[in-house]
């Protein structure tokens, strides 16, 4: 999911919730609701934490796109060594 490539992307470069609340203007606790999938994220919250994190609105869904195909790129792999 979206979410997901979100959370490891901010775990990833250490972001705080406060920074994001602070550059999306969103409070602290929808900002972790959004991203650590205890609500729907909404278009207009992926595009405001997109933009704080200084990242084009299709960063994450490339991202998804890539992790999904080298995913599957390994499980074939495995079935022909198998």
């Amino acid at each position: 999911m979206i979410v997901e490539e979100i959370a490891r992307y901010i775990d990833e470069n250490e972001i705080s919730r406060t920074y994001l609340s602070e550059r999306t203007g969103m409070s602290e606790q929808m900002v972790k609701q959004s991203i650590w999938g205890k609500k729907k994220m909404s278009i207009e919250e992926y595009l405001r934490i997109c933009a704080a994190l200084g990242v084009s609105y299709e960063y994450f869904f490339n991202m998804r796109k890539d992790r999904v195909k080298k995913e599957f790129e390994f499980r074939e792999k495995e079935k022909v060594e198998v």
